[in-house]
């Protein structure tokens, strides 16, 4: 179960550790990197240029906050940053491992979610952390959801090819298909050993308290999904 507090939302399973700093922001806030940094026990926020891929980076400490890192999920086990994604209707997901005290944000659009950015994500964190899928919690933000999210025939055929069961996030609707992106994230998480999967039930070409692209065309802003690690002491 979710919660809206000052324009970000929140979930309960996140909200039990109180190490984190974390949140999906709507369009009605100015969150950016200077609201971060004021964050206790936070000192920068890293991001990446997003490009509809399966690309992982790892980031700690040293990396810079204006990075010119390219791709679509940062890991990191450094306390005192945060990492973010910026979405206007593809699917923010953050993961936590709260065992290793591993945090995670991906950006999946639909061209990530085909070419399996989450499991690349899984193993990175299997490879670098020794992360076990059971001890992550992962929280599926607000996107376009299956009420309007119509692709055309060559997109679903390219999941169809890809997934052995579909009817359950691809379904034809008139000419074109509907695609169920929080579900297919979703699925993919079970897939990797993930049970603990919370799903933040928002559509955001529904919802005009969020930015999508969708409803508002070329040149539409986007809000920032976010998480981190305080330092122990509390300080920036």
């Amino acid at each position: 179960m979710s919660k809206q507090s000052d324009n970000i939302l929140i979930s309960e399973q996140l909200s039990e550790y109180s190490e984190l700093v974390y949140g999906f922001c709507n369009k009605n806030n100015d969150f950016d990197s200077d609201y971060i940094n004021n964050l206790i026990g936070i000192s920068k926020l890293i991001r990446l240029k997003q490009i509809h891929s399966n690309i992982v980076h790892e980031v700690d400490c040293n990396t810079e906050q204006e990075s010119d890192l390219q791709g679509d999920a940062l890991v990191c086990s450094s306390r005192g940053i945060c990492i973010g994604v910026y979405t206007a209707d593809c699917i923010p997901i953050l993961l936590y491992d709260i065992k290793n005290s591993v945090i995670v944000a991906v950006h999946a659009g639909w061209k990530g979610t085909l070419n399996g950015v989450i499991s690349e994500t899984l193993k990175n964190m299997k490879l670098n952390h020794n992360s076990d899928p059971a001890n992550i919690v992962s929280v599926i933000g607000p996107g376009i959801g299956k009420c309007c999210f119509e692709v055309d025939k060559d997109i679903a055929s390219k999941f169809i090819e890809k997934f052995q069961e579909t009817d359950n996030f691809i379904y034809p609707y008139n000419s074109k298909f509907i695609l169920d992106l929080q579900h297919i994230n979703k699925e993919m998480l079970k897939k990797e050993g993930v049970k603990n999967i919370e799903v933040i039930d928002i559509c955001t070409k529904c919802d005009t308290n969020y930015y999508s692209y969708r409803r508002e065309g070329q040149g539409v802003g986007s809000q920032l999904s976010f998480i981190g690690l305080r330092n122990h002491s509390g300080g920036n």
